[in-house]
């Protein structure tokens, strides 16, 4: 595991869920998110919390759920992305407020 990952683990006590609400087991681990997509460009030279603030603690299952949307619907793989920097800003554990965005995104982005 990253060391980056190793510490928002330690700053956001995500209790066996990854921030889109998957559950974390043997096979569905803990993963690092870009945000910011690596391909835009490295900032950590302007920025040495480049990776902590630009990061979402997520899951093999959300890695997969949330670039299911980028190539498809891109508008939004954005919006989930602004929900999970919100709550990566607030240097917090995912709150109530957190899990009705996710659920209300969930909802209008069903797959049929």
């Amino acid at each position: 595991m990253k060391q980056i990952l190793k510490d928002m683990i330690k700053i956001y006590k995500p209790k066996g869920v990854d921030w889109l609400g998957f559950k974390i087991t043997k096979a569905n681990p803990y993963s690092y998110h870009h945000c910011f997509k690596k391909v835009y460009g490295e900032y950590q030279d302007l920025d040495p919390n480049y990776l902590l603030n630009i990061g979402a603690i997520l899951s093999l299952e959300g890695q997969v759920y949330i670039h299911s949307f980028e190539n498809v619907d891109y508008k939004a793989y954005n919006e989930l992305n602004n929900i999970l920097l919100k709550l990566n800003a607030t240097r917090k554990p995912p709150d109530e407020r957190h899990w009705q965005k996710i659920k209300e995104f969930k909802r209008n982005h069903e797959k049929e």
